[in-house]
């Protein structure tokens, strides 16, 4: 539903690949990021252990995704028409668990729980690991365990390429989740909100819309930076500024060179899909799609266990 916001009367989408955008195809809304099983989940209990067995189904979390993307259409079509923050609670409600939800849903939260869990893991083992149980491990598989063996070992587990961890779907859907009801909405709804308007169609979108902005470009999330933004449609703007900005709703006519600015962010954030309305054909034109973000280990300090 919130895709025909950037769709034609025929509900069609531009769709641009994200590492060639000159590579495009027309989708309808429907088929566009449609991806089967990507929520399936097996909770791995029974009827017994449970208040609603519906809560079993496989399909259930794709079901309850739509339930909140459809609560939201409404809210969306009135700030589209108004050009105005939600005015009910009901609205603010439905916007926030639609907003939270679209920054946990996609394959790059799950990008991010592997890199932290992985993380986690390699700093656990590195300050766990000992030569002696190495080279045990080492031994029972038949594998050389002489020092030296043992110390390349140690060293490819702990590298880059070393150990990483891939939570399962299941876990990974209830992260997701997690993350995005009881940490990222509760922030967002306090939050000033404002709706930016551009005075033609001017706004793209992706299949992670949800994109969170620092002036200095800083690394940031959309649980810590000081803006974050959500293209509601082609000519209006979600914007939800940080937890240390004061100030009522408000809205705001900005210009080509700030949907610029979200675009590039939002095209930059997307996992494999950007789209837009089939008329807006320069909107990808003067963006240079950045790399993507990637996870690395910077050093802040060293300390040395002597005598």
């Amino acid at each position: 539903m919130y895709l025909r916001n950037f769709a034609d009367e025929r509900s069609m989408l531009r769709v641009a690949h994200r590492d060639n955008v000159n590579r495009t195809f027309l989708s309808t809304v429907n088929r566009a990021c449609n991806e089967v099983g990507f929520y399936e989940w097996r909770p791995g209990l029974t009827a017994d252990e449970v208040d609603d067995p519906e809560v079993l189904d496989p399909e259930h979390i794709e079901g309850l995704l739509s339930v909140f993307e459809g609560r939201a259409a409404a809210p969306i079509k009135r700030i589209l028409s108004s050009g105005q923050p939600p005015r009910t609670a009901q609205d603010r409600y439905d916007l926030v668990h639609f907003v939270a939800l679209q920054a946990a849903r996609g394959r790059r939260f799950r990008e991010d729980l592997s890199q932290v869990a992985t993380w986690a893991t390699r700093r656990s083992v590195r300050e766990s690991i000992q030569a002696e149980k190495a080279a045990e491990w080492l031994r029972a598989r038949g594998e050389p365990h002489g020092p030296q063996d043992v110390e390349a070992f140690v060293d490819r587990v702990l590298g880059p390429d070393g150990l990483t961890l891939r939570p399962d779907q299941t876990f990974a859907i209830q992260q997701a989740l997690a993350f995005a009801y009881l940490r990222l909405a509760p922030r967002l709804w306090t939050r000033p909100w404002h709706v930016v308007r551009f005075d033609e169609p001017a706004l793209l979108t992706s299949d992670e819309p949800v994109v969170a902005w620092h002036s200095e470009d800083e690394p940031v999330t959309a649980v810590t930076a000081p803006v974050v933004w959500l293209p509601l449609g082609r000519q209006s703007l979600l914007e939800i500024r940080g937890d240390g900005a004061q100030g009522p709703d408000g809205t705001r006519v900005a210009d080509l060179h700030d949907a610029r600015r979200v675009n590039a962010l939002v095209a930059a954030q997307a996992e494999r899909w950007i789209m837009h309305h089939p008329d807006d054909h320069d909107l990808l034109a003067d963006i240079d799609v950045g790399p993507r973000t990637r996870w690395t280990e910077e050093v802040l300090d060293t300390r040395i266990t002597g005598d």
